[in-house]
């Protein structure tokens, strides 16, 4: 993977640096397992779009369907920086730049996440983990922002610039979460009244307010990577440390949590480091409250996939032999998981790996099964990296890199 493997030491609060929304994906980076695939090439892949890098962008990621069934997604663009922009991908294969994140000389770069729709899908919500005021935050970086924008007419606004602890969060980060009436959730990896994180709403009258904040033991810190909504209105989700467990790491192994809307906050699991691994990411789950993530070792590594269920219960659902090699988790159908890991190939293009699409499934005795979808060679393409998306069934992905240009693809897997 082209992400730098970090360890995370405890700075002080003056000192604390956010994670780009990069590097906090590179916190569940992997150790690769050269191993041969017992799983040939689907038979049912497809690549839908090849990006030409230049102006339209190249390194796809972040994708998410609208309701007429157009893809949008983030890519990088500019010889320059590393500058992203915001694409729309027609059902007929012609991409739209919908909007260009500039940066200024010498600043983070603003990257674009965590998307969800409005409620009629003519507007787009999502989030930076840096940027927005470069005055904010300790270093000069900017605590990032909420943004909007309008799929007709491609306005964009910013609906929230983060100012950092104690009153306001910094570096949201996962997917944001909108509830019936207009009302946007999300949480920031730092910021909050104790510097720990946050949990924050923006009103549909975009007023933003703290609704959590996390703090120091027993309470998890640093909460990253997705927040999961449940029937009943209640906010799940996992902090990478803080918590009773004791981890070489870091204070704490990482806790999974439940807060209402009205900010009660309840712990459902405290990791230890040990089988259970530590350094909780990825959360996904159902309007039922069961939520699903990846856990690691001290390494870095991931060993488990793990299921916290709606009545609280944890259990390790898959540690098998592709389990050092998970990404990213997406709901699938009838209660399985899809995942994109490394491994698979092995060719000049790619260098070690070139990556392959995951399904778990369980087999009705607590254990899950993992299948390879499709593993990639390069010429179709390399590094899929980032979570994956269904419509109809079908799975649909991006790669960074490979594919006839170099510059990543769109593809579609018919599993």
């Amino acid at each position: 993977m082209r992400y730098q493997v970090v360890s995370r030491r405890r700075r002080s609060k003056a000192q604390w640096h956010f994670p780009t929304t990069a590097l906090l994906a590179a916190i569940i980076a992997i150790a690769i397992t050269a191993f041969t695939s017992m799983s040939a090439h689907a038979q049912t892949f497809s690549t839908i779009y090849t990006f030409q890098g230049g102006t339209k962008g190249a390194s796809p990621g972040s994708l998410m369907f609208t309701p007429s069934g157009n893809l949008i997604g983030t890519a990088v663009y500019g010889s320059n920086c590393a500058c992203y922009l915001i694409f729309s991908l027609s059902t007929s294969g012609t991409e739209t730049v919908l909007h260009r994140f500039t940066v200024p000389l010498g600043d983070e770069a603003e990257i674009p996440s965590g998307y969800v729709l409005s409620s009629n899908g003519d507007t787009l919500y999502g989030v930076s983990n840096y940027g927005g005021d470069y005055t904010a935050c300790p270093e000069g970086l900017g605590c990032g922002f909420v943004f909007s924008i309008d799929l007709s007419t491609h306005a964009y606004k910013v609906l929230h610039q983060f100012k950092g602890a104690p009153k306001d969060g910094a570096g949201p980060n996962g997917n944001l979460v909108l509830d019936s009436a207009g009302n946007l959730y999300g949480m920031a990896f730092g910021g909050g009244a104790n510097y720990e994180g946050a949990i924050f709403e923006i009103t549909a009258a975009r007023v933003e307010k703290i609704i959590y904040s996390f703090g120091n033991v027993p309470d998890g810190t640093s909460p990253a990577g997705g927040l999961v909504r449940d029937s009943s209105g209640n906010f799940f989700g996992a902090t990478i440390s803080g918590g009773t467990g004791t981890c070489q790491n870091g204070p704490g192994c990482g806790i999974v949590f439940e807060v209402t809307p009205a900010g009660k906050e309840t712990i459902l699991y405290n990791f230890t480091g040990g089988s259970d691994g530590q350094n909780p990411y990825w959360l996904v789950g159902n309007s039922a409250g069961d939520v699903y993530g990846v856990s690691r070792n001290a390494d870095n590594v991931v060993i488990a996939v793990f299921e916290v269920n709606s009545k609280g219960e944890f259990s390790i659902i898959y540690s098998g032999s592709y389990v050092s090699e998970i990404t990213s988790l997406s709901m699938g159908p009838l209660g399985s998981l899809y995942a994109t890991a490394s491994g698979g190939n092995v060719n000049s293009t790619c260098g070690n790996t070139c990556g392959q699409v995951l399904k778990l499934t369980p087999d009705g005795s607590g254990e899950w099964t993992a299948t390879v979808l499709h593993a990639f060679d390069g010429s179709d393409g390399d590094d899929v990296s980032f979570g994956l998306v269904t419509r109809d069934g079908d799975v649909y992905g991006a790669t960074a890199y490979g594919d006839s240009t170099g510059d990543g693809a769109i593809f579609k897997i018919v599993p």
